[in-house]
C-alpha cells in the first residue's frame, strides 16, 4: 500500500508520478488508474492498475526519432534538389528550346523545328507534332505559290485565247459584214427580192456575231447570275456545256433562295470548273448538275460517268500533281466558308459543295 500510485488508484484517481529516488540511482515513471467494475465489490476493497518503468525506456523511442530527424530531413532536401535538377534538365530547358524554335517558326524559319530538343517523351512528341505542322504549312505555302503562278499563267493564256477568238471570229465576221454592206451599196440596180436576200444574209451574220459576243460575255462574267440568281445561271451553264458527245442534265430540289453575291459567284465558278474538267478530262457521255435547297444548307453536286481519277489525300498535293483547277475550287470554297468534297473511285467523279444559307 505504500508503493507510489497504489493509494491514488484505489481512491479512483488516475495520473503519472515521477520517482527520482529509486534505489540504484535510476529514475522511474509510475502510471496509475482505477479499474472500473460493473458492480461495486464487497466491502471497501477496490481494484487499481499501477505500471512502473524506467524513464529511459519510456523516452528512448522519441529520442531515437529526434536523433534521426535531421538525417531524414537531409535526405528529403537532397531528393527535392535532385527532382528540381531533373525537372530543369528534362522539362524546363527542353520547353525553352521548343519555345525558341516555335518563335523562329513564326518568323518564317521552317527549319528551326527540325532540331531535337530532348526532354521527356511528351515534349519530344510535341516537337514532332510541331515539326509535322510546320511541314504541312510549308507545303501549303508552296502549293499556294504554285497555284498563284498557275493562275497568273492561266489568266495570260485566257487573255490570249479570248483575243485570238475575237480576232479570228468576231472581228472577221464584222469585217465580212462591212464588206457585204459596201458591196450592197455598190449595187443600186438590185431588185427588191435580191436586196431582201442580201439583207437577210447580213442579218444572219449579225446574229451569229452577237451570239459569239454573248458567249464570250457569259464566260467572262455570268450576267444571268446577277440578274436571275444562281439557279438560272447554273441552268444556263449546264445547257451551254452540252456537246454532241456529252449530255448534261440539270435538276433543282427544294425552294430556291438567293445567297450573298460573293457566295453565288464562288459556287458558280466551282461548278463551271467542274464541268470544264468533265469536258476536258473525264471522257464522259453523261453528266448532271443537281442543286438541292434545304432549310439551312445548299448542296450542289456535279457528277459524271467518265474515267475518274485519284484525288490527292491532302490539299497541298493538288498543285504538285497538276490539279490546278481543283486547287482553285478548294480556294473558292474556303473563301466563302463552303465545304467541298471530291470523290472519284472507279468510274466517274462526284464534286459536291455545301454552303450554309442565311
Amino acid at each position: 500500500m505504500s508503493h507510489p500510485g497504489v493509494t491514488e488508484a484505489l481512491a479512483g484517481h488516475s495520473g503519472i508520478l515521477y520517482r527520482p529516488d529509486v534505489p540504484g540511482g535510476d529514475e522511474h515513471v509510475v502510471a496509475y488508474a482505477p479499474v472500473p467494475l460493473s458492480e461495486p465489490p464487497d466491502g471497501q476493497a477496490r481494484w487499481g492498475l499501477v505500471v512502473e518503468e524506467p524513464w529511459g525506456q519510456v523516452v528512448s523511442p522519441w529520442l531515437r526519432v529526434s536523433l534521426a530527424a535531421p538525417l531524414v530531413l537531409m535526405l528529403v532536401v537532397a531528393f527535392a534538389f535532385l527532382a528540381l535538377w531533373l525537372g530543369v534538365q528534362r522539362i524546363i530547358q527542353p520547353l525553352q528550346k521548343l519555345n525558341a524554335e516555335v518563335s523562329a517558326l513564326g518568323q518564317g524559319d521552317f527549319q528551326a523545328v527540325s532540331v531535337p530538343v530532348g526532354g521527356i517523351e511528351e515534349i519530344r512528341k510535341l516537337r514532332q507534332a510541331v515539326a509535322r505542322m510546320a511541314g504541312q504549312i510549308l507545303g501549303y505555302q508552296q502549293s499556294i505559290q504554285g497555284y498563284l503562278d498557275a493562275v497568273t499563267t492561266a489568266q495570260e493564256e485566257e487573255r490570249k485565247r479570248v483575243a485570238r477568238e475575237l480576232h479570228d471570229e468576231t472581228v472577221q465576221d464584222l469585217v465580212a459584214i462591212k464588206q457585204r454592206v459596201q458591196i450592197a451599196r455598190r449595187k443600186p440596180e438590185l431588185d427588191a427580192a435580191s436586196l431582201e436576200a442580201e439583207w437577210a444574209e447580213l442579218q444572219a451574220m449579225i446574229d451569229t456575231t452577237l451570239d459569239e459576243v454573248r458567249r464570250f460575255t457569259r464566260a467572262l462574267r455570268p450576267i444571268y447570275l446577277e440578274e436571275a440568281g444562281l439557279v438560272a445561271a447554273l441552268e444556263t451553264l449546264a445547257r451551254d456545256t452540252n456537246r454532241s458527245t456529252l449530255k448534261v442534265e440539270f435538276e433543282v430540289a427544294g425552294e430556291p433562295q438567293r445567297l450573298p453575291p460573293e457566295t453565288e459567284l464562288a459556287l458558280y465558278r466551282i461548278v463551271q470548273a467542274a464541268l470544264t474538267n468533265v469536258v476536258a478530262h473525264a471522257q464522259a457521255s453523261n453528266a448532271s448538275v443537281r442543286v438541292t435547297f434545304s432549310e439551312r444548307e445548299l448542296e450542289i453536286c456535279v457528277q459524271d460517268d467518265g474515267v475518274g481519277f485519284e484525288p490527292p489525300e491532302r490539299v497541298g498535293d493538288l498543285v504538285q500533281k497538276g490539279h490546278y483547277g481543283l486547287m482553285g475550287m478548294q480556294e473558292r470554297a474556303r473563301l466563302v466558308g463552303a465545304h467541298l468534297i471530291i470523290h472519284s473511285v472507279g468510274k466517274g467523279t462526284l464534286v459536291k459543295v455545301r454552303s450554309h444559307l442565311r
